[in-house]
């Protein structure tokens, strides 16, 4: 609970400090491309994405700040809210809040946070990679059967989220 505590507050502040770089100001010669705007459309595919091992998110961007998730995969899924505090063409950083859903352990919801990052490509940058780490508590004790094997996992444990994905800008 500590660690997503601290994630929490980390992404807070650099919400803070950096919303001045993520506005599209005039800076001389030059003016930054926000690469998140508003109407933004993302689909992410790869590892811990979804709320999966493997799996799928899709986020659509309601403000050049804020941008709405929701993901599939194999075994469960996942919703929430991205925040994002530096997007050019090139770069997307973004701190997200999620339920992440494994309706293979009893139906269990969790919360979650975690720091991403996109680094874009090509030559109209709309293919890139997704990389995230973060942390998910289990709110509630709960254990599954897969394989012959008992899995049990504590309440209030923090699992880390270490996510690996190809993204694509969609228009």
């Amino acid at each position: 609970m500590r660690l997503l505590m601290v994630s929490v507050c980390v992404g807070l502040i650099a919400c803070g400090i950096s919303r001045g770089e993520a506005t599209g100001a005039q800076r001389p010669g030059k003016t930054l491309d926000l690469g998140f705007d508003q109407d933004s459309k993302v689909l992410s595919i790869g590892f811990l994405q979804g709320g999966s091992p493997v799996g799928v998110d899709f986020e659509y961007g309601l403000s050049y700040a804020v941008g709405v998730q929701a993901g599939v995969g194999l075994g469960g899924a996942d919703v929430g809210l991205n925040f994002h505090v530096a997007s050019d063409m090139y770069k997307d950083l973004f701190f997200s809040l999620q339920a992440v859903y494994w309706p293979l352990f009893d139906n269990l919801i969790m919360p979650s946070a975690t720091f991403s990052t996109r680094w874009f490509m090509g030559g109209e940058k709309r293919v890139g990679f997704t990389l995230e780490f973060g942390s998910a508590v289990v709110l509630r004790e709960v254990s599954a059967e897969i394989d012959d094997k008992t899995i049990e996992i504590a309440e209030n444990q923090a699992l880390p989220r270490i996510g690996l994905a190809v993204a694509f800008k969609l228009r």
